[in-house]
């Protein structure tokens, strides 16, 4: 059974997972994250072992989300887009 996920590291490793899902290329997302490669490398692998699922699959140089990734992908956009609304929302209410 996965852990349940609570801790920051958890947020980057979907913000990380997120992020490589949309441009599919390593040094595209880990530059857009502002993290090495490595790094990038590292947040995806502990999730996909957390979740006991591939969600990244690496052919002939090119990546592709597997169907899993595919799922997970919609659900982490739709949840970091709420989590930045929240957070617009707390900041303007600050102010």
């Amino acid at each position: 059974m996965p852990k349940i996920i609570a801790n920051g590291s958890d947020f980057m490793q979907l913000r990380s997972f997120e992020q490589m899902a949309k441009r599919l290329d390593f040094w595209k997302a880990s530059r857009d994250l502002g993290m090495s490669r490595g790094s990038l490398t590292r947040y995806i692998t502990i999730l996909e072992n957390r979740m006991g699922k591939k969600l990244l699959e690496k052919k002939c140089g090119s990546i592709n989300l597997t169907g899993d990734g595919q799922i997970l992908l919609r659900k982490v956009q739709s949840s970091i887009l709420n989590i930045e609304e929240v957070i617009k929302e707390i900041d303007n209410t600050a102010n």
